[in-house]
């Protein structure tokens, strides 16, 4: 396909599944590393177009970050206007529609009323339902009062929502509300001509596993592309063995080309205390490289830190270069046991369970005997409980006398399908997982 497309344009679209993020990305290096190889072969002949979805990244970033070396990249961002602007080019889509002739004014209602500033797939996307609606009571008026059948559609809530409505994490929301008024605050003071008075915004997240810091990363990338303080909601998840190299010279180019891969998103990097912990000599190398590139990239990269609380204060005392460039320090305390139980029922909402009040009294007290003992996993701890229950609940119903199993069997889970055993294996530190032993 590349040696056919000499002379004429080639768009490579990388949008996104979710496949591309997080943890599995290092699943497409191979596919991103053989691309990028072909486009430096046969970018002379070629003029290639890089898809690139904000709201649903996939690999385009780290792509992009492969070729820069050996080809010029010039960025083409979507455009926004005010609110006459989206206007005029609503006129425009619609005139070029072959429904213009039944249009009327009624298609100002498709534009919210309150926004002030729309992007291009703002208006299209107004004009997508103008257009529908049309079509349904104007052109073929005999549908317009015919019932629709509607797919029921699994969407993203609301992500600054999502994080409101998470258990505990005070403290976190509390600044990512700073965060973004500090960015709205900026934004006047770009209007009135005041010099820019940016704050750095690189974070370390403390705390032990299974107490969100994972979860509230992914989060907070979609927050702040959603209130404009990052380009490209991105978050590229690493840890050491994704920084260094090899060989030596290696490391420093590796970390560069991962905070290319973020520009304009969150560079997140779990467990960043393993970097000085091992062999130092490479690690110490990507830490370097690490502080340089948190200046270079300090207006389009968010860095933030991940691991435990004692061996993070170690690895920044390290490295006081490091310290001075990092604006937040979050805690990410142990869930207590009341709010352990807030975060089952959650889970269960979510996967359409119900229990009743005998077995949120058992698993309250299975919570609170957890939480005495160390390192017990948090809400990892919650979700292997659940899932403990399903299996339980399953056996339960299909060996019931009973051949019928009624849709209120199949959402409730009861009191005995929780396993109290899973605290005292808690407590012999025995390793949970799936699997037989014989």
């Amino acid at each position: 396909m590349f040696k056919q497309s000499a002379g004429v344009a080639l768009v490579i679209d990388g949008r996104g599944e979710e496949g591309f993020k997080g943890n599995y990305a290092s699943s497409y290096k191979r596919v991103i590393n053989f691309l990028a190889r072909l486009v430096t072969k046969y970018h002379d002949y070629t003029l290639f177009f890089f898809i690139e979805d904000n709201e649903n990244p996939g690999f385009t970033n780290e792509l992009i970050s492969k070729v820069t070396d050996d080809i010029d990249v010039i960025s083409i961002s979507e455009g926004a206007g005010n609110k006459e602007e989206a206007i005029n080019y609503f006129i425009d889509l619609i005139s070029k529609s072959r429904f213009r002739d039944l249009a009327d004014k009624d298609y100002l209602k498709y534009l919210p009323e309150k926004r002030k500033v729309f992007k291009c797939t703002d208006v299209q996307q107004a004009f997508n339902k103008w257009q529908k609606e049309v079509l349904r009571t104007k052109a073929y008026s005999a549908y317009s009062k015919c019932n629709v059948v509607k797919q029921k559609e699994e969407r993203k809530n609301d992500c600054y929502k999502d994080l409101k409505n998470m258990v505990g994490l005070t403290e976190i929301k509390g600044i990512v509300d700073k965060i973004i008024a500090s960015y709205k605050v900026q934004q006047y003071r770009d209007r009135y001509g005041f010099s820019n008075a940016n704050i750095a915004k690189h974070m370390v997240f403390t705390g032990n596993p299974g107490s969100a810091k994972t979860t509230v990363a992914r989060l907070l990338a979609d927050i702040l592309t959603k209130e404009g303080i990052l380009t490209s909601g991105g978050i590229v998840e690493c840890g050491r063995g994704d920084l260094v190299g090899k060989y030596v010279g290696w490391t420093a180019r590796i970390v560069m080309d991962k905070f290319k891969a973020a520009s304009g998103g969150i560079l997140f990097i779990d467990e960043a205390y393993a970097l000085v912990e091992e062999d130092g000599l490479y690690g110490d190398e990507a830490i370097n490289t690490i502080v340089q590139e948190m200046e270079n990239h300090r207006d389009d990269v968010i860095v933030i830190f991940a691991g435990y609380p004692d061996k993070m204060e170690k690895f920044l005392e390290k490295n006081e270069g490091l310290r001075s460039r990092i604006a937040f320090h979050l805690n990410f305390p142990d869930y207590t046991g009341e709010e352990l139980l807030e975060i089952m029922k959650l889970m269960l909402e979510d996967k359409g369970f119900i229990t009743d009040k005998a077995a949120e009294e058992k698993c309250l007290a299975m919570f609170k005997q957890a939480c005495a003992i160390k390192d017990f996993g948090n809400g990892r701890f919650v979700r292997n409980v659940i899932e403990r229950a399903m299996l339980n609940q399953a056996e339960r119903l299909v060996n019931q006398k009973s051949k019928t199993i009624t849709k209120n069997q199949i959402r409730k889970i009861m009191a005995d399908d929780f396993d109290e055993s899973m605290v005292t294996a808690l407590k012999q530190k025995k390793d949970s997982v799936i699997g037989f032993a014989i």
